[in-house]
């Protein structure tokens, strides 16, 4: 699983890009990702950010397998 932080959010985690290669390491859905990182990274709660699964948008709690690209996408500004 392949996780990518952009903006603030990679600044918050120190790299641009993390891989989870053990499964027993992988969060089962969206909701438990997102938890797992404001756990580990309390920043993330002052930051508002957006998920993204294998390049779409998500709106609600979304299932995770491993072979996902998850993409952690602050808000953009302009026009």
């Amino acid at each position: 699983m392949k996780i990518l932080f952009f903006g603030a959010l990679s600044e918050i985690v120190g790299q641009a890009q993390i891989e989870i290669t053990e499964i027993s390491a992988m969060p089962l859905d969206s909701d438990s990702l997102q938890l797992s990182w404001q756990e580990s990274y309390p920043a993330f709660a002052n930051v508002f950010y957006r998920i993204a699964v294998n390049k779409q948008v998500i709106n609600e709690n979304t299932t995770l397998s491993p072979s996902d690209e998850i993409a952690f996408l602050p808000s953009f500004s302009g026009g």
